[in-house]
């Protein structure tokens, strides 16, 4: 499970932030088998 707020999921859907990043500063949370799954789907669109 993935849990973030909608600015911090734009941010990483546009690649303007790291999973690793969000999750450090507490503005994420993962836990669960399928948490590493959604981190390297991202960014869903390559960076400017």
């Amino acid at each position: 499970m993935v849990e973030t707020d909608p600015r911090t999921w734009c941010a990483l859907a546009l690649g303007r932030r790291t999973f690793a990043d969000a999750l450090a500063s507490g503005a994420l949370s993962a836990s669960g088998h399928r948490a590493g799954q959604v981190a390297a789907s991202l960014p869903l669109v390559d960076p400017p």
